[in-house]
């Protein structure tokens, strides 16, 4: 019997969480500036946009990681804000799944098309 853990899903890739952000319907903006309480305006590397008006941004931090920026006071009283990043989290994860299994597959062809087996 197996069992899968659920890890906590470490957010890097700008092209893994642009693909995670439209399969959840996102617009999406390369980048842009972002409404905070207390710290105005932000830069930021990503902006996405949900058809009810919620505006979440990325940045990334100086550990390479990226951080959410946005009123989320603003957004929690309107939205069901924990249950929207825990669905763009699980979309991200996927969206890294997906493309490990890119990569290793693509290396495995290469392997047997040289006569090498992995």
């Amino acid at each position: 019997m197996s069992h899968l853990s659920i890890l906590p899903t470490v957010l890097k890739d700008l092209v893994l969480l642009r693909r995670a952000l439209r399969s959840e319907g996102y617009i999406i903006s390369s980048s842009g500036k972002v409404a905070t309480i207390g710290s105005g305006e932000i830069g930021v590397e990503l902006v996405a946009c949900s058809d009810d008006g919620a505006v979440l941004g990325w940045r990334r931090g100086e550990d390479g990681i990226l951080e959410l920026v946005g009123d989320l006071v603003r957004l929690s009283s309107r939205l069901a804000i924990s249950e929207r990043l825990k669905r763009i989290s699980r979309a991200y994860a996927l969206q890294q799944a997906l493309q490990e299994a890119e990569q290793l597959c693509g290396t495995m062809l290469v392997h047997h098309q040289d006569g090498n087996h992995p």
